[in-house]
């Protein structure tokens, strides 16, 4: 299925040995388009009078902040608002689902910036007030537990009212190519479910993210929590990611799908205890060849999911656990890096993630 063609293998080793021959004689350097600042799309600065102002824009001001600031937004709307805070490099700094007022407390200083996602149609009639106040303030950062459910005890509702199950009611055999396959997977589930949480710890390690399988480990703390359960395809209502195959994206019950996600993203990270989920499908015809790519699959379907929850977006970045398909790259040793955002399958050419920053505000570093 996921064939590397070789027809191209003697034009590489020409261009190796005769570069020169290639050559005509002016070279031609391709433009690259220059992205816009969030400052040259701002219309609109709020002032910090306390006054609301009717905003129309997917981008505004809120001025030059210092470090320990905070600024306090009060919104009126008729629906709630979900805002994305910038800093004047378009990397997205924090977030909130605003009903009605949100903090922010700038980290260093710098001009920064409001992104309202998916825009705002006539009938939002968003209004917001600014206030600012100084201070010595840090950004809280709350710690965050993921439990991992291989087992389907916890039986998990999704938004089309339907149940699924657990891996272990169905087990890992059923995903096996050969007879000898499924038996060696139903014989080494508990070691694959075991060397995913490893996986999934060792991506999170510099944060203060603790991926656990057990509810005991979470030490009382809230947690969300993480299903993986077997593949039947998306009822109607549920959104999903396709992953493997991408053949697969337009299949209306994606049943030829080997592994997708479910997670609503939560700007900010203000739930601790939300929950997504990732289907295993069937690997009949495109077998993984070693353990070691059955539990990278899954592990980086996990962190993108994770990664959801704690507020991240897609980004414009193959190589990257947030890019919008998870697809044969997620075979390899990937992680997070900074990259244009993508929402609602489009790009917003000037914004950024930038997971580093964005986690260490939002959770914190590991100890």
């Amino acid at each position: 299925m996921f064939r590397i063609s070789r027809a191209l293998a003697p034009c590489a080793i020409l261009l190796g040995l005769f570069p020169a021959a290639l050559s005509c004689g002016t070279r031609v350097v391709p433009t690259v388009p220059r992205i816009p600042t969030p400052a040259e799309l701002t219309r609109t600065v709020i002032p910090r009078h306390g006054r609301f102002v009717r905003i129309s824009e997917p981008v505004v001001g809120i001025g030059r902040l210092v470090n320990g600031e905070t600024a306090t937004l009060s919104v009126r709307s008729r629906n709630d608002v979900n805002i994305l805070f910038v800093a004047s490099s378009g990397d997205i700094v924090d977030g909130d689902n605003v009903a009605s007022s949100s903090s922010f407390v700038a980290d260093r200083e710098d001009e920064y910036f409001l992104y309202f996602v998916g825009g705002l149609g006539q009938r939002d009639d968003v209004s917001i007030s600014l206030e600012v106040a100084a201070g010595d303030a840090a950004p809280t950062a709350r710690p965050q537990y993921v439990l991992l459910d291989f087992d389907g005890t916890d039986r998990v509702e999704l938004s089309s009212g339907v149940e699924r199950v657990g891996l272990a009611e169905t087990d890992l055999k059923a995903f096996g190519e050969t007879v000898d396959e499924r038996e060696l997977l139903g014989q080494i589930q508990s070691t694959v479910e075991k060397l995913i949480c490893e996986r999934l710890q060792a991506i999170f390690a510099p944060y203060a993210i603790h991926v656990i399988m057990e509810q005991e480990n979470a030490g009382g703390n809230s947690y969300s929590t993480v299903y993986f359960t077997q593949n039947e395809g998306p009822l109607s209502g549920d959104t999903f990611e396709t992953v493997t195959p991408a053949s697969a994206t337009d299949d209306d019950d994606c049943a030829a799908c080997i592994l997708y996600g479910e997670a609503g993203p939560d700007l900010g990270n203000g739930r601790l205890d939300d929950d997504a989920i990732v289907y295993v499908g069937s690997f009949v015809g495109i077998p993984p060849t070693s353990i070691s790519d059955w539990v990278n699959l899954m592990a980086h379907a996990a962190a993108h999911e994770i990664g959801h929850l704690l507020g991240l977006q897609h980004i414009r970045r193959s190589t990257d656990i947030m890019w919008g398909r998870f697809d044969v790259g997620f075979l390899r040793d990937i992680g997070f890096g900074r990259g244009q955002v993508v929402i609602n399958e489009q790009l917003v050419e000037f914004l950024f993630q930038n997971p580093e920053r964005y986690l260490e505000r939002i959770v914190g570093l590991s100890p």
